[in-house]
């Protein structure tokens, strides 16, 4: 399914299911391959996604679980998913096991709250091509300052060029697993820049940087 401009799927009804196969494609030559706001969306892709400039997937409902299964690609030149919403007394669920890209930057941007981001063993979160050192390829996730109650599992690998995750939301809770990465490739930058309140982060995996 392509759209030559923008917004190739728009769902904003509630409870909308939306399943891309492996073979299948959503595409925008411009921006959002899928736009939603209705509440309790499920999203399951083990296909493409993707938005030539910006904006793969934005989530503006509350209760929403999207599911980038393996062999899945949900990517955009930025924002590959970009989540709004404000739950209270629900969350929204995005569990990777594939991949999920900003080529430019930001993979992952939230600026809601109640999310929960699981980044499954043999899953890649990653902003900018593998391994750059170019600054602007930065924001493998970034939650802004209106996010509130964010937590990250780490199992898989997420890198970026440059603030591998960045968090100005309160109450953020980062745990990178056994087996997880978490990883900047540019010398003198963060693999996790906090500059919100109440962050927690545990490692059990591995966290490197490097620098010039």
């Amino acid at each position: 399914i392509t759209a030559t401009g923008s917004r190739t799927i728009i769902a904003n009804g509630t409870n909308p299911t939306i399943t891309n196969n492996s073979g299948g494609t959503i595409r925008a030559d411009v921006n959002y391959g899928i736009e939603t706001s209705g509440t309790g969306l499920t999203l399951n892709n083990s296909g493409d996604i993707i938005a030539t400039a910006n904006i793969g997937i934005s989530t503006e409902g509350t209760n929403a679980t999207i599911n980038n299964n393996s062999g899945g690609t949900i990517q955009a030149a930025t924002y590959g998913l970009k989540g709004t919403a404000e739950n209270s007394g629900t969350s929204s669920i995005i569990t990777n096991s594939g991949n999920i890209y900003g080529t430019t930057d930001r993979a992952i941007y939230i600026s809601g709250s109640e999310y929960t981001i699981t980044n499954e063993s043999g899953g890649l979160i990653r902003a900018g091509s593998d391994g750059s050192t170019t600054g602007g390829h930065k924001l493998a996730i970034e939650a802004d300052g209106d996010g509130t109650n964010l937590t990250v599992n780490n199992y898989g690998t997420i890198t970026a060029a440059a603030n591998t995750i960045k968090t100005a939301s309160t109450g953020m809770e980062v745990t990178n697993y056994s087996g997880g990465t978490i990883s900047v490739t540019s010398g003198s930058s963060k693999a996790i820049f906090v500059d919100g309140n109440n962050t927690t982060i545990t490692n059990k995996g591995t966290i490197t940087a490097t620098d010039d």
